[in-house]
C-alpha cells in the first residue's frame, strides 16, 4: 500500500485519448494537459479500480492510454470508493454535467454490485446453516 497521486492527462496529438499515471509526489504545477489530480492513500488499489472500470477502453497498458473522454475518465477516478482527496480538476470538467452525472451513475452501480455480493453471501450462509441443521 503506497500513498500517491492519480493523474489524468490529455495530449493534443491524441484527441479522444487520456493517459492515467500514478506518481509518488505531488505535482508542483498543473499544466494545461493535466485534467485531474487526486491523492489516494492506496495508489495501487486506486489504479486497479480505475482500470477495472475502463478496461474495455484500454489501448496501451504500459503507457496508461485509454480511449475515453476526459469527463468520463475524471468521473471514474472521482467515483473510486477508496479514501482520496481531489487536488485539482480542470475548471471546465468540474462544471460539466456529463462529469457530475457520471459520478452519480457510477456510485449507484458500485452500490448495486455491493448489495448483490452481500445478498449472495447471505444466501450462502443460509444454505450452510440449513445444511448443518438438516444433517445433509
Amino acid at each position: 500500500m503506497r500513498l500517491g497521486y492519480l493523474l489524468i492527462e490529455t495530449n493534443p496529438a491524441l484527441p479522444g485519448f487520456i493517459r492515467v499515471r500514478g506518481v509518488g509526489s505531488k505535482p508542483n504545477q498543473f499544466p494545461d494537459y493535466l485534467k485531474y489530480v487526486a491523492r489516494f492513500t492506496d495508489l495501487d488499489a486506486a489504479l486497479m479500480h480505475f482500470h477495472k472500470d475502463l478496461s474495455r477502453r484500454l489501448v496501451d497498458l504500459d503507457r496508461g492510454l485509454y480511449q475515453i473522454s476526459e469527463e468520463y475518465a475524471a468521473a471514474v477516478a472521482e467515483a473510486i470508493e477508496l479514501p482520496h482527496r481531489r487536488l485539482f480538476i480542470d475548471p471546465e470538467l468540474a462544471q460539466n454535467h456529463i462529469f457530475l452525472d457520471t459520478i452519480e451513475r457510477l456510485h449507484r452501480s458500485h452500490q448495486r454490485s455491493a448489495r448483490i455480493f452481500d445478498l449472495i453471501g447471505v444466501l450462502a450462509l443460509l444454505m450452510l446453516l440449513v445444511t448443518a441443521f438438516l444433517g445433509l
